[in-house]
């Protein structure tokens, strides 16, 4: 009971619309949908999901959290990072995925890294798990 005040409060706060809930279920519903396609275990999206907050889920469309999800079922615990990429579904560009122990300065050092390279960030976003792992999502 408390969790359910603790986000409904947030919703609140932060001015999210009342039919959140609602919009959240069927992000998931799609992308379990898409996820069906995939050779992967029915719960494979479990372990994930449940180490992210909400606003993983509000932030990127089913066809995103179904490709995070694939790239990353088996790898929730992995202690090697995990980088992925491919071209940007949407516009020009690569959409790359890292997901890794949360580190000291490791946004600056991924964005080093891509500066070295030329690559330029327009949008990134950054997720850390429940249990201290990072997911970067960069364009």
């Amino acid at each position: 009971m408390l969790e359910d005040l603790f986000w409904a409060t947030r919703r609140y706060l932060s001015g999210e619309p009342a039919y959140i809930d609602g919009a959240l279920e069927n992000r998931k519903i799609k992308a379990l949908e898409l996820l069906q396609s995939e050779a992967i275990p029915a719960d494979a999206h479990e372990q994930l999901w449940s180490e992210l907050d909400t606003t993983y889920l509000l932030q990127h469309d089913p066809q995103e959290i179904a490709w995070h999800t694939f790239q990353l079922y088996s790898k929730v615990d992995s202690p090697v990072p995990v980088v992925k990429a491919r071209t940007a579904p949407v516009g020009e560009g690569v959409q790359v995925l890292i997901y890794t122990a949360d580190k000291k300065d490791i946004f600056a050092r991924i964005c080093g890294f891509f500066e070295r390279l030329n690559y330029t960030i327009v949008e990134a976003k950054i997720y850390t798990t429940h249990h201290g792992d990072m997911l970067l999502i960069a364009f």
